[in-house]
Order: C-alpha cells, then structure tokens, then sequence
C-alpha cells in the first residue's frame, strides 16, 4: 500500500482506494476523484472508521494532528468519536426556556387544527406569564422557580396554573432529549415533577367546573338580542349557538363543506375533538334559520364562511366571545345581564352546548339525538362498530325545534339573576 508522507504525494494520487498516512490515517479517494481522510481504529475488540473531513480543507498536518489526539483518547480507552462529539456540543451554547418552549409551540402548531389550542399555547408559555424564565438557561431553571411562578398565578388563575403547569411540562420533557442528544447534558428529575412542587407549596386544582351557561328559558330573549347585531363575530356566534358545535369548529367552516340545498354541513374529521372515536366527518343538519345566517354572510369570501380580519383566514374563535362578553352581556353599568343559573356566573360561548343539551332533554328528544348533535362520540367501542345511522333525521328536528324556539316570542325568564337578587 502506497504510504503519504506529503502534500505533494497526496496531489499526485488519483486513482480509487485507501492510502495510509500512518496512526491509523487514511486519504480515501473515490471513484471521482474526491479525497477525505478517514481514521481507523480498534476499541474494546471492535473496529471502527471516523471521517475527519474532505481534503484539501483538512490537510495532512491538521489530519495527523486528529490522529494523534485519536490514540491518545483510545490508551485511555476512550472512543475518540464520542470524546469529540462532547467536546463539540460543550462548546454550543445551551438554549434558553424561551428557545425550548418555542420548539413545543412549533410542534403545537403543526399538530392541531384548532386555533384555541394554538392561541392558549402562545399565550401561556409566552412573556405574560413565563417572562422569569424566558431568558434563563434550561437547565438551570429549578422546581422553586417553577413552583413560584406557578403559586403566583394560582393565587388569583387557578386553573390557568393547572394549565400552565401542563405546558411547562412539555417544555422540559422536550427539553431533557434535546439537550442529551446535542449537549450530552442529563436532566435528572424535571423541575415540573409534581411531587417537588408539592413539597414547596405548589398543588395543580383539578375543578372540572361546567361551563357558565344560559338557561335555555332565556335563549329567545338572548338570541333577540343577538340578531338586532350587525357583524360577523355576531353572526358566527348565531350560528354556533344553533349548531350546538364548539366555537372552533364553526369559525373554521368553509363554503365547500356545505350543502344548502341539502340543509347540511359536513365538518371534517381533522376538525373534530372527538376524531379519535369516529372514522367519518360530522354531518350538521341545518335549520332554516341557520341557512338564513349563511344567506346573510354569503359573498364575503370565497372560502371561509365566517372570514376574519387577517386576509385569506378565518374569524378567530375568541371574537365570538369577546362579541358576547363585551358587546352583549352588559348593561349599562357594565354588568353581566345574563348569568348561569347555577353558578351566577356570566355565560361563555361553550355553554351554550349545555344550554343545548337541556333543551332537548327537557322537551323529550331522545338522548343519542341530543349527543350527537354536540359531536359527541355515542355509546362503547363495540356500540359504535355496529351503529349505522348518524340520526340524521332526528337531529334535524330537534335542531329545527331549538331554533324554532330561540327565534319565538316566548319570554321565558329574561329577568337577569342580579336582578332577582337586588329584588330579594
């Protein structure tokens, strides 16, 4: 085998093969004609071949220099590669909280189709409540600066700690392998480990509390005052509260997706909560006033039925409850009108798929009919195997019913809960 001993050796060599430069240092030449060196060594009864760069970039010195430094790792018994590679991501600078939670945003965006997951995300491992740990080194953030910043929220959000903590968690657990596999750093216990957390004060409250809804009584005074509104968030709010469908879902419904001949509008499955339970979209029976809502927000964009502010995109789901909580339920004190019956606390968007359900089942509408007009999955796996009908039918004429009533005369019970109160 012919052995390098110089540059100039090297320049005169361009056939195929291996040549040996010595301490297991080898210039490998391709069938093209490209050079690199390539080290060959025995650790611990097994051999291997590290490539240490393309000549001319690397030269013969600096390629002997690496061999060197080679042997002296393999006497240790050492593997050179793996003591490079350390020495290598040593010297990369670890990244911030604010460089990992932006790696769990990415993913979150690329995973779900719903905007409210996207938005929550954004906001809870943005700088309005993680702004102590933004900057600092991940792994050098400890369970007391999570506990503290989780027990300050607590004190007045406590289920936006409990949701904050979740998140956090998923910074560190993304965390822990990224920097094993390019710092060779080990995190050890995560400082979101809740049995850490509970030791310095910090517990997660799980209130699993229902949604503040409108008693379905009121519904044909509420949407009376709902329809005197002009504008899209109002509109996109009539029609999710005559669907019975989630916020979500409704903001992002496009004109393909529906049929008005038909009366009907296919949700597809990706936009679904419950997609996990069910291998075809959701058909939404329309009632005549739900296709009057449509009529009136036909032609204001060729995709999105309920297009927002931002071109070619939806209506943010929010709007439609910033539209009821700021510009609907206040009086002119700037106090909620209607509240939930049993909390007294203002209604939210969501609530109305309670208000929904109690409607039906206080006018005898079978239970299936009431539960898959809010999307929900009917019935055990088994059940659901051998079910053939999406009783469609029936959910048209419950849902007729309800707009039929939320459209009516009847006054119900339209006195607000701090009125009664105020009353006595």
């Amino acid at each position: 085998m012919t052995k390098i001993t110089s540059t100039k050796a090297i320049d005169t060599l361009a056939t195929e093969g291996r040549y040996s430069a010595g301490n297991g240092l080898y210039l490998s030449i391709s069938s093209k004609g490209g050079k690199s060196w390539v080290l060959r060594y025995q650790l611990r009864g097994r051999r291997h071949d590290a490539g240490l760069g393309v000549y001319p970039i690397v030269s013969l010195s600096s390629a002997r220099l690496k061999a060197l430094d080679a042997q002296r790792f393999i006497a240790q018994g050492k593997d050179p590669i793996q003591e490079w590679r350390a020495a290598m991501q040593g010297a990369l600078p670890v990244p911030t909280f604010g460089d990992m939670a932006q790696v769990v945003l990415t993913e979150v965006a690329s995973k779900y189709q719903n905007e409210k997951n996207r938005y929550r995300a954004d906001l809870l491992l943005g700088p309005k409540y993680c702004y102590a740990l933004i900057p600092l080194p991940v792994n050098t953030i400890t369970a007391s600066d999570v506990a503290n910043l989780l027990g300050q929220v607590a004190a007045t959000k406590p289920e936006t700690a409990r949701k904050l903590h979740g998140h956090l968690r998923k910074v560190f657990e993304t965390s822990r392998v990224k920097l094993r596999e390019t710092h060779n750093i080990i995190l050890g216990t995560l400082p979101t480990d809740l049995d850490d957390l509970r030791a310095l004060g910090f517990t997660p409250q799980v209130t699993n509390e229902a949604y503040p809804a409108l008693d379905w009584r009121d519904a044909p005074g509420f949407m009376s005052t709902l329809r005197a509104r002009t504008g899209i968030a109002f509109r996109a709010l009539e029609f999710t509260i005559l669907t019975g469908l989630r916020e979500s879902a409704a903001a992002a419904a496009q004109w393909p997706e529906i049929d008005i001949e038909a009366g009907i509008w296919t949700v597809p499955l990706e936009r679904l909560k419950d997609r996990q339970h069910r291998k075809q979209p959701l058909r939404v029976p329309l009632s005549s006033r739900a296709k009057e809502v449509l009529a009136l927000v036909r032609g204001l964009d060729g995709r999105w039925v309920f297009p927002g502010l931002t071109p070619n995109s939806p209506i943010n789901p929010y709007s439609m409850l910033q539209a009821l909580k700021v510009r609907l339920n206040r009086d002119e004190n700037g106090q909620p009108i209607w509240l939930d019956p049993d909390s007294k606390r203002p209604i939210v968007v969501h609530g109305f798929r309670a208000t929904l359900k109690t409607f039906g089942d206080d006018h005898n509408f079978r239970w299936e009919v009431t539960e898959y007009s809010l999307g929900h999955a009917v019935g055990g796996q088994v059940e659901r195997r051998y079910r053939r009908t999406d009783l469609l039918e029936e959910r048209r004429r419950f849902l007729q019913s309800w707009a039929d009533y939320c459209g009516s005369s009847q006054t119900g019970r339209i006195i607000t809960f701090r009125q009664l109160a105020a009353s006595g």
